[in-house]
């Protein structure tokens, strides 16, 4: 074998660095315009008629709740059976284009708001963590770290790391906590309101059960003091 030189590990090494970028040039290239394709998903989803072409439910109630014929998960199946495209990433372009028009659209300027969904992914788990008001301003750190263009999913995610880098884990776990408990009170808002329109009899006792728990909780928290 024969020596290696420091002159052939620098070009090794520079060859490897051009491969990462043509990964990154490559991952880009598939990103590119991919929230205009969740904007045509969103159209068909909204019009709803994609609805007759899917088998009605098995089941009218599902853990307790009203199955929901026009629900996410059914349309994701729906846009399989259709396009090849994958339920997953049926998600992630419909949590992106949300973020995106909720909380960045009234942040940047008009050249500033994101095209693809990859740079968006990253604000998406701020949302879930509780921090959703933020996003916009985590977004305009985002744009200062692309000095003004567009920024790549790695500006994304440096710009959601020092936000986050002012919080104790502590801080982080309890906002967390405290947003799925805003989201098991809208789905189950959601959830009994379908519910009254489907049988009123079956929702009044919903509601003499669910205060019944909650007695009973209170009960046991106030006895714990």
């Amino acid at each position: 074998m024969t020596d290696t030189t420091t002159d052939d590990l620098v070009a090794a090494l520079d060859r490897v660095r051009d491969y990462a970028e043509q990964i990154r040039q490559a991952d880009r290239n598939a990103d590119h315009g991919s929230l205009d394709r969740a904007r045509d998903l969103e159209l068909i989803y909204q019009a709803k008629k994609w609805a007759d072409e899917m088998p009605a439910p098995v089941h009218q109630v599902w853990r307790g709740a009203p199955v929901d014929p026009y629900s996410r998960n059914r349309f994701a199946s729906w846009v399989l059976q259709n396009s090849g495209l994958v339920p997953s990433r049926v998600r992630q372009l419909h949590g992106a284009l949300e973020v995106t028009d909720a909380f960045i659209v009234t942040a940047v300027t008009t050249n500033q708001v994101p095209t693809g969904e990859w740079a968006v992914r990253p604000l998406v788990g701020l949302r879930r963590a509780g921090y959703a008001d933020r996003i916009g301003e985590v977004y305009q750190r985002a744009v200062e770290l692309a000095d003004g263009a567009l920024p790549t999913q790695a500006e994304t995610k440096r710009a959601v790391k020092d936000f986050k880098s002012q919080f104790t884990r502590t801080q982080l776990r309890q906002s967390s906590a405290a947003e799925k408990a805003h989201q098991y009170q809208r789905q189950c808002t959601l959830a009994f309101a379908k519910l009254l329109g489907a049988d009123l009899d079956l929702a009044q006792e919903t509601v003499f059960a669910l205060h019944k728990a909650y007695r009973t909780c209170r009960d046991d928290a106030d006895h714990g003091q």
